[in-house]
Formats: C-alpha cells, structure tokens, sequence
C-alpha cells in the first residue's frame, strides 16, 4: 500500500503557528490575534512579522524540512524574534525591514543547525538571542538604534503609569519586543487560555512579579517591563515539558522556586548588561528552562530507580 503523508504542507497554519510557539505552544488562533494586535500597534512590525515567517517557511519547504514540525511552527518562531528585535534596533524604516530579513535568513539557519547539532535540549529561542546578540553592533552602526540609555531605566510607553502594575502587564508585551497596552493584554490572555494549568503559572508570575519587585526595589526595571517576559516565557516552559513529580504539592513548590529563581536572574542579568547597554532579549527564559528540564531529568531517575 502506498504510504499517504498524513500531514500536508500548511502556509498559514505554519505562519499563525509561529508566533504562539515562542510561547511554546501550537494554537492558529491565538498566533492570528497576536499578528492582528502586532498591526494595531504597528503595522510596520507586523509586516516584518509576516515577511520573516513566510521566508521561515519557504526556506523550510526548500529544505525539505518535516512538515509536521514546520506547520507547528518550530522553524519560524526564532527567525521571527529576530526580525523584530533587529528592525526594532535599527530604528524601522524601510532600510529595517530588509535588516531584518537577512537576520530572518541568518537566523533560521542557525535554527537549522543547532536543532541538528544540539539535541540534549531543547533549543528553545537560543539561537534568537546568539545571532541578535551578534547582529546588534552591526545594527547600530547601519542606523540609529531604538535603543538607547533609556532603554534601561524608563517605560516606553509614557502613556501607561511606571509602577508594578502597569509594569508587570508591559512584560506581555516585550515578549514580541513590543509595548503596547492593547497587544500586552492579548499576549497575556492567549497564554492564560492556552491551558488552565499555564494560565494559573501566568497568573503566579503576575502576583510574583508585583509583590517581589516593591521589597528588592527592582522598579526601574519593572515599570518598563523588562523584568517579566523572561519569567512569563518560564511559567509557560512549567507546561510544556513534562514534570517527573506525582504530587501536586511538589509540582506547586517546584513551579513556584522556578518562577523566583527566574525573577531573580532576570533582574541579575539586567543589572549587568545594563553597563554595556546590550539588550538581554530571552537569555534568562533559556538557562532558567534548561536548568528546569536538567533537574527534572535527574530527579526522573531518581524516582525510577529508588
């Protein structure tokens, strides 16, 4: 008999699928209401969103990549945060968007490669953060950058109040490098609704995030919501990978030292990339997220063995 693929190629599926899966996560509707939202906001960002999926997925299909994983989304998520994040950092413009679809190409190769040459892990959106981290001098020099000493210290949005609140619901949004109110409370629904399980993670982060940053005097960060994407992509991580623990009350506990241990990081982190005004993008969601399946592999065997 012959062999019929049970899965045929999906354009839009793959595109929509792109977006929720820097959320770690496959859902067409909630990557729609993200790029529509991204258009409200700017629809500048949402053509170099568009622009940098469908080059993802091209170079998928010409590559013959799987297609079960290109329709999921796995080869543009990463290709579309360097989009953003390097037309973002040359300042837009139309001289932007071709920035950003040679980051897009560089971008998905290095995806290509480190999912082929890396498999002890989850590549998660590392090869986003190594290519912009390189990438960024360079876009400094061709333009003037977005980015500058303010990045560090004030909100972008002058028309949201810079206290915890409003800080913590930014972190939505600078997910996708943006902040808007409208597209933060979008990102932030879509992760609540994914699953009710992540949606109370989100919602821990939230509370977190707002009673943690008062007592460390984390608020120059906060406000500008700096300090929680990397934290909301680590409560969405909680679910995504399977945890060894039987008992709901180690699960809590384990999610909730995660969640700190994210925070705290995230705010190291920041402290000190602030000296050399480099953005720190979605470093601290790694490292939090493989030292998270790292620990939870080796209590698997524990567990197994004892």
């Amino acid at each position: 008999m012959e062999y019929i693929n049970p899965e045929q190629p999906s354009p839009i599926k793959a595109v929509l699928n792109s977006y929720t899966q820097v959320m770690l996560s496959s859902l067409p509707l909630g990557g729609f209401a993200i790029a529509l939202a991204l258009w409200f906001c700017s629809p500048r960002h949402a053509l170099v969103g568009v622009l940098s999926t469908i080059i993802a997925y091209t170079l998928a299909r010409l590559h013959k990549q799987n297609i079960t994983p290109v329709n999921r989304g796995f080869e543009g998520y990463n290709p579309l945060l360097s989009a953003l994040a390097i037309y973002g950092l040359t300042g837009g413009g139309w001289l932007g968007v071709l920035y950003a679809c040679i980051a897009t190409i560089i971008t998905y190769y290095a995806t290509s490669f480190t999912r082929s040459h890396f498999k002890i892990l989850p590549i998660l959106t590392s090869p986003f953060v190594v290519i912009c981290w390189i990438l960024t001098p360079f876009a400094r020099m061709l333009c003037v950058p977005r980015y500058n000493d303010a990045f560090w210290d004030e909100p972008f949005d002058a028309s949201l109040p810079a206290d915890n609140f409003h800080g913590a619901l930014r972190g939505f949004g600078e997910i996708f490098l943006q902040d808007n109110l409208y597209f933060s409370v979008v990102v932030m629904v879509i992760l609540i609704l994914t699953s009710w399980r992540q949606g109370l993670w989100v919602i821990t982060t939230f509370i977190l995030l707002i009673s943690l940053s008062p007592i460390f005097g984390w608020n120059d960060f906060q406000s500008a919501g700096l300090l929680g994407f990397n934290p909301y992509l680590v409560a969405a991580a909680l679910i995504a990978f399977p945890s060894p623990w039987a008992k709901t009350w180690q699960r809590i506990t384990e999610g909730i030292i995660t969640l700190i241990l994210s925070i705290a990081f995230s705010y190291l982190c920041l402290k000190h990339f602030r000296s050399l005004n480099y953005p720190l993008f979605t470093a601290p969601f790694v490292v939090v997220t493989w030292l998270l399946i790292l620990t939870r592999r080796y209590f698997a065997r524990k567990i197994q063995t004892s």
